[in-house]
């Protein structure tokens, strides 16, 4: 045994970092590390304790149903966390050393997961932490002889310093803004538009020349000292952080698209748009959830003159004051405290100007007040 672990060991280390270089991929290194324990089933994973959830990220022997009723149901209910959590980084241990065998075999966990699988131990390592969630590789099996056990043991514990490498490879652009020389900054720049990734936390992991121009000037957005982006817009940051939560969920880029009209100092709006990407599953385990933001500036619209807009429409002065700002981007509140008049007032002037607009809508007295704008 301990001469074909051997053999398995350089064969793994060549899996992991065919990996990283493109030229392999992690199913194939899951695939291989089931053999070092008979019967075995691996797993690159994750075990989120303050959520109570976790998921089989990446897998090898299990059927697609048994991932789903784990990260559905009993990844909350695996007893072999709450030790697997506190354990060393990149210790390689027995199950039996994060609870007893007679302790497992009286839990639900084994007699409704385990046990259906023909599982009864596993030997694991935890490769990482990033605050309450722990990143690790297990592989689980059958009987098998104390030996076989511990050499398993060991060898994940020289893989982890390699794993390890992994995330560090993926994750190296969390603490700063870097330049990502991929197609999608080369086009994104290429059209004046700045796009960055955002991971948890608001931690920005990469950001193209534009967006690194902006976030410089502070205007709209910033980085903090901690690398996270920061913006003054509530909005924006209420919309950014269900965004991340949708990436953790892992729900598909289709589903969660926003755009946000957001103006600067300068006057030129900007538009916003949040998109959570499709990531293979080696993407998710290793770099974690994402959301990309792009930022847009828009051609500067003219607006017509509150003259235009008395002749045109009929409105009093007041009410083409009232309009023009709204079309600027101003809240009838703010409109109402520059004119000074009361929010009721305001909201009667507003719906004179609907009447003889013939519109129902601000987003229609906007649009209809640029359209004079440009004729």
């Amino acid at each position: 045994m301990a001469r074909d672990l051997q053999q398995l060991e350089g064969a793994l280390i060549s899996d992991i970092y065919a990996a990283l270089l493109g030229h392999g991929d992690w199913q194939t290194f899951v695939d291989r590390i089931t053999e070092i324990l008979p019967n075995g089933k691996a797993t690159l994973f994750y075990h989120d304790y303050t959520a109570g959830s976790g998921a089989l990220s990446i897998n090898s022997g299990f059927g697609r149903d048994i991932a789903t009723a784990y990260s559905q149901y009993y990844a909350a209910k695996n007893p072999w966390m709450p030790k697997a959590l506190t354990r060393p980084l990149g210790l390689g241990v027995r199950a039996e050393q994060m609870l007893p065998r007679e302790d497992l075999l009286r839990t639900e966990f084994y007699a409704d997961y385990l046990r259906p699988q023909g599982v009864c131990s596993a030997v694991g390592v935890t490769i990482f932490r990033d605050k309450s969630c722990n990143f690790m590789l297990s592989v689980l099996c059958g009987p098998a002889e104390d030996d076989e056990a511990h050499a398993a043991a060991d060898l994940l514990t020289r893989l982890a310093p390699h794993l390890r490498q992994a995330f560090t490879y993926y994750r190296s652009g969390l603490a700063s803004v870097t330049r990502t020389p991929t197609m999608a900054n080369a086009a994104t720049e290429a059209l004046g538009v700045a796009f960055l990734a955002v991971g948890l936390d608001r931690q920005i992991l990469s950001a193209n020349a534009v967006a690194r121009e902006l976030l410089s000037s502070g205007e709209l957005f910033r980085q903090d000292n901690k690398g996270r982006l920061t913006a003054r817009d509530a909005n924006f940051l209420e919309a950014l952080d269900g965004a991340l939560e949708a990436a953790v969920r892992g729900e598909a880029h289709q589903k969660r698209t926003i755009a946000i009209e957001r103006r600067e100092r300068s006057g030129s709006p900007s538009r916003v748009t949040l998109v959570v990407p499709e990531l293979q599953p080696f993407e998710r385990y290793f770099a974690g959830p994402c959301v990309l933001v792009l930022i847009e500036k828009q051609q500067q619209r003219h607006l017509p003159t509150e003259e235009t807009l008395r002749i045109t429409f009929g409105l009093t002065p007041t009410e083409a004051t009232l309009a023009v700002a709204l079309a600027k981007g101003s809240s009838l509140r703010e409109v109402a405290d520059q004119l000074r008049m009361s929010r009721e007032t305001a909201r009667t002037h507003l719906k004179n100007i609907f009447a003889k607009m013939d519109i129902h809508r601000q987003a229609e007295l906007v649009a209809k007040i640029y359209e004079l704008g440009e004729a």
